[in-house]
């Protein structure tokens, strides 16, 4: 099989951003952002079928948790500790 590093440079590169919104979305889960990194790269592993895609999904998670090294740089564990507990103020809309 070969394999374009263009196209899994540039699918690593979308999957990063992708990473990074969902966790700033899902403030900071490590979850979020393992999940939509490897949902990023579902058209790398390939699939048609709703089963090829979710066994794509599976092993791209896999291999997310597995080599995948994701630091949290912003914010940091201190800063939620900070702001726990404190009420909000001003206008929701």
């Amino acid at each position: 099989m070969d394999i374009d590093c263009g196209v899994v440079c540039t699918g690593a590169a979308v999957a990063s951003f992708m990473a990074a919104r969902a966790g700033s979305l899902a403030n900071a889960s490590l979850g979020s952002i393992e999940t939509a990194y490897a949902s990023t790269l579902v058209p790398i592993y390939g699939g048609t079928t709703p089963s090829q895609v979710q066994a794509a999904f599976d092993c791209a998670l896999s291999d997310v948790r597995s080599n995948a090294r994701i630091d949290i740089l912003n914010p940091t564990t201190e800063s939620f500790t900070d702001c726990r507990g404190q009420e909000r103020t001003g206008l929701r809309l």
